[in-house]
């Protein structure tokens, strides 16, 4: 789907996902299915959200990763 969406892909996102959305959510962000790539848009926005609440530039925010950890 997100490879070559059709014509009218912004109309059935309006009406086919947008209505089981979360309630306020007027915008909608799809990856590519995997947990790897659900899992960096997570902390993305994540990090973008605290960056822009607690007015800190973005990249002066780091993750922690763990050798072996599981994100699954």
């Amino acid at each position: 789907m997100t490879n070559t969406p059709s014509s009218d892909f912004s109309d059935m996102l309006r009406d086919i996902v947008m209505p089981v959305a979360p309630n306020g959510t007027n915008q909608i962000h799809l990856a590519d299915g995997t947990s790897t790539a659900a899992n960096e848009v997570a902390i993305t926005t994540a990090l973008m959200s605290h960056a822009h609440k607690h007015k800190k530039d973005l990249h002066s925010l780091v993750v922690l990763g763990f050798e072996n950890g599981s994100h699954g």
